[in-house]
C-alpha cells in the first residue's frame, strides 16, 4: 500500500521570527523577489529588507493590489522577477498572495519562502493553489520551501482572522477520521493524479494533534490576539493552523463537506461570513454526520461561541429559520440531484441534511442560553 505526506522543507513558528529571514533566503539563493499585499509588506519591511542586507541578499519588491492569485498578475510578477534574476521569491501575507507567490515560484524555478502575517486559513503551507483565469487548480506550483510563521505580527491580526483560521483548520481531522476509519485515499495524491494513495500515519497523527490544540488552546489565543498579544497559546494554534493544516489537511483530503455545508452562501444569508466562519458551521453538520455523538457536537459548539464563530442560522442573519427554510437551504446546498456523500460511508439526501442542520441549530441556540 502507498502512503504519501507533503511538508514544507522547514517551519518556524514564534515572536519575531520574521528577523531571520536572512539567513533562511541565504540557504536558498542570493537574489530575492518579494511579493506582498500592501498592509502586509508595510508591516514587515524594514524588518525582511535588513535580515536580507544582512546576508548580502539583494531583493526587488513588488507590493500593492497587483499582487493577486490572477492569471496576468502572476504573468506580470514573473517578468519582474525574471528581469531581476530571482532565485529566491518571498510571499508576504495571506493565502491569496501566497497563492500568487507558488504560481511565480513554480514559473520562475525558484525556491519560495512564506511569511505569513495573518493564519485564517493553512493556504501560506500548502503545496497547491488556484490561479484565477487558469482552467483547473495547479497541484504543480511549488509550495513553500521555507515557512516563517511570525506570532508577533499575526497576533495584531486580531482575534477574528486567527478564529476563521482555527476553524478552516479543524476539519484536518475530520478527514483525518475518514482516512483512518474508512481508508479514504490521500487528497494530495488523488490530486497528483495518482491512484490507490493513502494518508501517512504521520499526516492522521498530525491532522489529531491539530485539532486537539485548536481546542484546547484556542480560546486563549482567540484573547490573546484580539490584545495583539504573542503567547504561548498563539505559538500553538497558529502551528496547528499552518503548519498541521497545511502538512495534514491535504494529506487527509477534504472529505465532509465543512466547507459546504452552511448557509452562508445562501439567498437566505444577510452575513456570509468569511471563509473561516463558513467552515465552522459546516464542521458542526459534518461532525453530526459522520455519527460522532451529540457530545462532540456540543463540545465544537461550545468552543465555536467561546471564539464568536458561527453555531447558528441567525449568525450568518438567517431569522425565523423553521425547517422549510432550511430545507430549502439544504436544497441549495445539494444542488441537482438532491444527494451527496460528502466522502461519508452513506447518501445524505434533503430530508437528511435538513433534519440534521435543524437540530444542530437546536442545540446552539440552548449552548447559547446557558
Amino acid at each position: 500500500m502507498k502512503k504519501a505526506i507533503v511538508h514544507p522543507l522547514r517551519f518556524v513558528v514564534g515572536p519575531g521570527v520574521v528577523s531571520d529571514v536572512g539567513a533562511h533566503a541565504a540557504a536558498l539563493g542570493s537574489k530575492a523577489l518579494i511579493v506582498g499585499g500592501g498592509t502586509a509588506v508595510t508591516a514587515i519591511k524594514d524588518t525582511v529588507t535588513g535580515a536580507l542586507d544582512e546576508h548580502d541578499i539583494s531583493y526587488h519588491i513588488e507590493h500593492g493590489k497587483h499582487v493577486d492569485k490572477k492569471r496576468p498578475e502572476v504573468d506580470a510578477l514573473v517578468a519582474k522577477g525574471k528581469e531581476f534574476g530571482a532565485d529566491v521569491v518571498i510571499g508576504a501575507g495571506g493565502g491569496r498572495v501566497v497563492d500568487a507567490a507558488k504560481a511565480v515560484a513554480h514559473e520562475m524555478g525558484a525556491w519560495l519562502i512564506s511569511l505569513p502575517t495573518v493564519a485564517s486559513t493553512n493556504a501560506t503551507a500548502t503545496f497547491s493553489a488556484s490561479i484565477e483565469g487558469d482552467a483547473d487548480r495547479n497541484v504543480w506550483y511549488v509550495g513553500p520551501h521555507t515557512v516563517i510563521a511570525d506570532t508577533r505580527i499575526i497576533a495584531q491580526g486580531g482575534g477574528r482572522w486567527l478564529a476563521a483560521g482555527m476553524a478552516d483548520a479543524l476539519p484536518t481531522w475530520t478527514g483525518g477520521r475518514i482516512a483512518r476509519e474508512l481508508r479514504q485515499r490521500s487528497g494530495t495524491e488523488r490530486m497528483l493524479g495518482f491512484d490507490n494513495v493513502f494518508p501517512t500515519g504521520a499526516a492522521i497523527a498530525i491532522a489529531e494533534w491539530t485539532y486537539d490544540t485548536i481546542l484546547g488552546y484556542g480560546e486563549s489565543a482567540y484573547h490573546a490576539c484580539e490584545r495583539g498579544v504573542a503567547t504561548e497559546a498563539v505559538d500553538k494554534v497558529v502551528e496547528a493552523i499552518v503548519y498541521g493544516g497545511g502538512v495534514a489537511g491535504p494529506a487527509c483530503g477534504v472529505v465532509g463537506g465543512e466547507h459546504g455545508l452552511h448557509p452562508g452562501n445562501s439567498k437566505h444569508a444577510t452575513n456570509e461570513g468569511v471563509h473561516g466562519e463558513q467552515v465552522a458551521f459546516g464542521i458542526l453538520i459534518s461532525v453530526a454526520l459522520m455519527q460522532q455523538g451529540e457530545a462532540e457536537v456540543r463540545k465544537l459548539i461550545r468552543f465555536n461561541q467561546s471564539v464568536n464563530l458561527p453555531s447558528t442560522f441567525a449568525d450568518f442573519g438567517v431569522q425565523n429559520a423553521d425547517r422549510s427554510l432550511v430545507r430549502e437551504i439544504a436544497e441549495e446546498i445539494l444542488g441537482p440531484g438532491g444527494k451527496s456523500t460528502f466522502g461519508l460511508w452513506y447518501d445524505v439526501d434533503v430530508d437528511l441534511l435538513t433534519d440534521v442542520m435543524v437540530d444542530v441549530d437546536r442545540m446552539a441556540q440552548e449552548e447559547k442560553c446557558c
